[in-house]
């Protein structure tokens, strides 16, 4: 599978989490700092010419051990690329990046959600080998209201075997 390799696929940190985030204050951002400040998760990031393009975290673990359970699965989340580069080959790229990154610290699969009316980004999960459907989720457990519940929602949550 060719990706766009005039990106770079690397790697963040908690403090370049910070500065992409503008809603830096809220429960979900500090959840995902918490979790990558202590390691139970990694942010990623796809960067052309220096600048952020994409980032995708990769959750090693996770309260509901369907998601990650620390040891065989982990969890991707928080896909994105900047809207007007999508289709040139950065989301690919940053997906394979981290995929061979949970192979490298022994995940055995990674599962990903993807909403139903999204069918292009099911389209390229599938190409990913995101086959297997685990279920269907009617909450988020890496999105929280102000009160630190998991903010409702729906999406199939599906798994690759590395």
């Amino acid at each position: 599978m060719q990706y766009n390799t005039t990106a770079v696929y690397r790697m963040g940190t908690p403090e370049e989490l910070q500065q992409i985030w503008p809603f830096a204050h809220n429960q979900t951002f500090r959840y995902f700092y918490h979790c990558i400040a202590h390691g139970a998760a990694e942010f990623w990031t796809a960067e052309v010419e220096g600048r952020p393009v994409g980032e995708l975290y990769l959750f090693k673990y996770l309260p509901d051990p369907i998601f990650a359970d620390g040891h065989n699965r982990a969890y991707l989340c928080a896909f994105r690329i900047i809207h007007a580069l999508r289709g040139q080959g950065y989301g690919s790229g940053l997906l394979q990046a981290v995929c061979h990154r949970a192979k490298q610290l022994g995940f055995s699969s990674l599962t990903i959600g993807v909403e139903q009316t999204q069918p292009q980004n099911l389209r390229l999960y599938q190409r990913f080998g995101f086959t297997q459907l685990l279920q269907t989720c009617s909450t988020d457990p890496c999105d929280f209201d102000e009160n630190g519940l998991p903010l409702p929602c729906q999406f199939l949550l599906l798994e690759k075997k590395l």
